[in-house]
């Protein structure tokens, strides 16, 4: 007999809702081919971010911010890559509820922070931070190469610490930490895979050890229902429980659906290592690295770029899906 088990398996359950769209500003980062230190520039566009709830109780948005790249909406071209020019900074925002954001509250833009300039001796670009509270400070953690860490009082100074670890490879990026029983868990990207560092602190971290085996890093290959992919990297992975079960999301990237892929995957285990490999996806949502975040009991799901340029949101339900 096959013995069957039902998985409550996220959707997508209302329309998203823009909350973010960055204003146009002064850039005061370094020259690059395009942008040029102390020029105003009307268009930006955002990328991969974190979502944390601060100690006054308000939720605090940072991810990647710079202005729009000529072309942008036009190809991907891994030769010239100016989707990604200028990613060396940071965008802040901070609202009051999730909830109330789709019901008409605003977001406060605050100051860019974490310009190379902020950060001497380091690498220019910032990518993907994840901020969490040790309970004595808010640290964040950033790549790509090397995972470097800030940290800060709140929230809106910091101060670059220097590197936590260095994997040697300009793929080591896109951190995302979970925190069971004292225990933090660094979830990342590294060779088009996923990798898992652990810690008690913060500061000292166990060496990598394989979180999730890409299978679909060779040759096209069908991802999910009907949908297929070719040389598909992992990106941005996002992980939370819900109820017995973990869940793991991340990104689709293969170059063809352009810079910004809005196919996500998701898996589900009732072992908090049980993603190594073997398991097939239970669900495909629709975002760019999306963080999913539950607030009173209800979930959402934050997009960047995916629908809209700038930030978007929508309710996460439920529903369970039949797996051997």
């Amino acid at each position: 007999m096959v013995n069957w088990e039902r998985i409550p398996s996220p959707y997508i359950s209302s329309p998203y809702t823009n909350i973010y769209c960055p204003s146009g500003q002064i850039y005061k980062g370094v020259d690059t081919t395009h942008f040029k230190n102390n020029t105003y520039y009307e268009k930006w566009n955002i990328n991969d971010f974190c979502v944390l709830k601060a100690r006054d109780g308000k939720w605090h948005v940072f991810g990647i911010i710079h202005p729009e790249p000529p072309d942008f909406y036009d190809s991907f071209n891994f030769d010239e890559m100016y989707v990604h020019e200028a990613e060396n900074q940071l965008f802040h925002i901070s609202f009051d509820t999730i909830e109330g954001l789709l019901n008409g509250e605003k977001v406060t833009e605050h100051d860019i922070v974490m310009y190379p300039q902020m950060r001497p001796g380091e690498p220019e670009e910032c990518w993907a931070p994840a901020v969490i509270d040790d309970g004595k400070q808010y640290r964040m953690f950033y790549t790509p190469y090397t995972m470097r860490t800030a940290v800060s009082d709140d929230l809106f100074n910091w101060k670059a610490t220097g590197s936590v670890f260095d994997d040697n490879m300009t793929a080591s990026r896109d951190p995302f930490i979970y925190k069971e029983d004292n225990i933090y868990y660094m979830i990342y990207n590294y060779d088009e895979e996923l990798y898992v560092r652990q810690s008690e602190d913060l500061v000292n971290w166990s060496e990598k050890e394989l979180f999730y085996k890409n299978t679909f890093a060779f040759g096209s290959q069908k991802l999910y229902m009907d949908v297929t992919a070719k040389n598909v990297s992992t990106e941005s992975p996002c992980f939370f429980k819900r109820g017995d079960w973990y869940y793991l999301m991340w990104c689709i990237f293969d170059s063809t659906n352009g810079g910004y892929d809005n196919r996500t995957l998701v898996y589900a285990s009732k072992n908090i290592k049980g993603f190594v490999e073997g398991l097939t996806p239970i669900a495909m949502l629709h975002g760019h690295a999306p963080e999913i975040i539950c607030e009173n009991g209800k979930y959402y799901i934050f997009s960047v770029f995916q629908p809209e340029n700038g930030l978007n949101l929508a309710r996460i339900d439920f529903d369970c899906v039949a797996k051997k």
